[in-house]
């Protein structure tokens, strides 16, 4: 990472009773491009192994700015993790949007969801059309039938299931995933009730492009295949060898050649022609 860049810290005003949205803006000088990043479970502003942050400061050097948010009880956020869900992942990241559009005097603004950060920026694209110019995925929930109800993954038949969304559900528990780290009511509410294909639907004249690891066992790369293959303006990656995100399967450090190669991908798309 260059050290050349400026992370500067951020508060967003956030709904009424609710903590502000943390995040960090980088903006190189004279940048009138700016990419947002959205997180997903357990995520944080950085995510795992430092993905977004890497990509931030690869945008940087190539003169493009990133916003990167924690949603509410993630990272930096002072908001309880019972507040998260998809309705306010979208509120906060519509929010990021209009903050980052007036903040720089930009016409549109790029969005990249990493996992369970996909469908906010799939409802954000679709409700602001005009303020997105394109849309770069990674590893997205796009069917949460086949990822929590009724999941074809080792980790979603390990954490979720019908018997435990259906449990859930009736005690208002929600669903624990680790030690300090319960997913709310209303979360797993969402999960029995958004259907994704329909916003992804109401997309069609927007660029997105989906990578997608070969060896995700979080989240199934056939719902990535399904979704690409339904829509001619979806352009699907698979990424041989790689894990949920972008590393290489065994790579704990970030440090091989194929999950580097990864990163310049996804920069390399958020770089091209095509920012409408």
């Amino acid at each position: 990472m260059t050290m050349a860049a400026t992370e500067n810290e951020i508060r967003i005003s956030s709904v009424a009773g609710s903590a502000p949205i943390p995040g960090v803006v980088m903006m190189p000088r004279g940048g009138s491009r700016l990419v947002i990043f959205s997180h997903g479970i357990q995520g944080n502003r950085d995510e795992y192994l430092d993905t977004q942050r890497r990509l931030a400061y690869m945008l940087y050097e190539n003169g493009v700015g990133s916003l990167r948010i924690d949603y509410r009880g993630h990272g930096n956020s002072a908001a309880s993790l019972e507040e998260y869900c998809i309705r306010t992942q979208t509120d906060d990241l519509r929010r990021s949007i209009d903050w980052s559009i007036k903040e720089f005097g930009l016409s549109n603004v790029a969005l990249a969801g990493i996992s369970f950060g996909a469908p906010a920026t799939l409802i954000c694209a679709a409700r602001r059309p005009s303020y997105i110019s394109k849309l770069v995925l990674v590893a997205p929930v796009l069917d949460m039938r086949t990822t929590f109800i009724e999941p074809i993954t080792s980790w979603g038949i390990s954490k979720f299931g019908l018997d435990r969304i259906r449990q859930a559900l009736a005690t208002g528990d929600g669903i624990k995933i680790d030690d300090g780290y319960t997913l709310g009511i209303d979360v797993v509410s969402e999960m029995c009730e958004f259907d994704i294909p329909f916003f992804v639907s109401a997309l069609v004249d927007k660029q997105i492009v989906i990578f997608h690891g070969s060896d995700d066992d979080m989240v199934p790369l056939s719902s990535s295949e399904a979704v690409a293959d339904a829509n001619n303006n979806i352009s699907l990656v698979i990424m041989p060898h790689t894990e949920h995100g972008l590393t290489e399967v065994g790579d704990d450090n970030y440090t091989s050649k194929r999950s580097m190669s990864n990163a310049t991908a996804i920069v390399s798309a958020l770089l091209e022609e095509g920012w409408s």
